[in-house]
């Protein structure tokens, strides 16, 4: 399949031959908010430089502003190139008990978050999983480290440089014989999965159908044996009485030897 301008796009099975996949693209942000999503991927956060797909994503830039909003900070960054992105991070929400003479309705703990020294002004490195909000991509961030000087600034610079230069710049090829390869590795890999799967349901019934017979069993409670002995004690010993007083009945009395 491939587009307007020639680009072949390769099936899901073929993505982890790309030079993106699962790897750290070094991005300008103007680059970053060219990456088109495709039908079929929608929701998975996966993008497309051309044909290459990409999910997670590295860049370097200034903190212009930062928001907090709904348990989660923004870190607005520019790095110059024309456009502007938020690198996300979730507040962490403290859980300390309160004291016991704490007085009521004191406020509470603010949240807090590891990049608490990263403010305006200071030039980040952030790599995290692009992602969109209302249409605009946004990072979520797996690591931010505030640089120390210009010198380590200069050296992303070139590192960014090198990765478009060699990457995002030449062409992404796959051969038809490694495709046919893919294509049975992945055929082989989703029979072996539903095996597994099948011999998972099969395991479930049967766990099922042991529990269910188990439940059916009936269960012999010790107190009812003991009530059932001590009654049956008790008519025994009633006849044995009743026995005693009928041959009474023809002498007039009886002893303990029936005389």
């Amino acid at each position: 399949m491939s587009d307007t301008l020639g680009w072949v796009f390769y099936p899901r099975y073929c993505f982890h031959l790309a030079p993106t996949a699962n790897a750290w693209c070094f991005l300008r942000i103007q680059d970053l908010m060219m990456l088109q999503e495709r039908d079929g991927f929608q929701g998975e956060n996966l993008f497309f430089h051309r044909n290459l797909p990409l999910k997670w994503v590295r860049i370097v830039g200034v903190v212009v502003a930062v928001d907090d909003f709904a348990g989660l900070r923004a870190y607005t960054i520019d790095d110059s190139s024309g456009a502007c992105t938020e690198a996300i991070v979730s507040l962490a929400m403290p859980k300390a008990v309160a004291p016991a003479n704490e007085l009521p309705g004191a406020p509470a703990p603010a949240p807090s978050t590891p990049y608490e020294h990263v403010d305006v002004g200071s030039v980040v490195d952030v790599k995290g999983a692009l992602t969109t909000f209302r249409d605009a991509k946004q990072l979520k961030v797996e690591k931010m480290i505030e640089l120390r000087s210009t010198a380590d600034e200069v050296r992303l610079w070139a590192k960014r440089s090198a990765f478009r230069r060699d990457v995002l710049e030449k062409p992404w090829v796959v051969p038809d014989k490694m495709i046919r390869k893919c294509r049975r590795d992945a055929e082989r890999t989703e029979a072996e999965d539903e095996k597994k799967r099948k011999r998972l349901q099969a395991a479930v019934r049967k766990s099922g159908k042991a529990d269910g017979a188990q439940r059916r069993r009936p269960v012999v409670d010790e107190r009812d044996e003991r009530d059932e002995s001590d009654g049956q004690g008790k008519r025994t010993g009633r006849r044995g009485e009743e026995d005693l007083k009928a041959l009474a009945s023809f002498n007039g009395g009886y002893s303990a030897l029936g005389l």
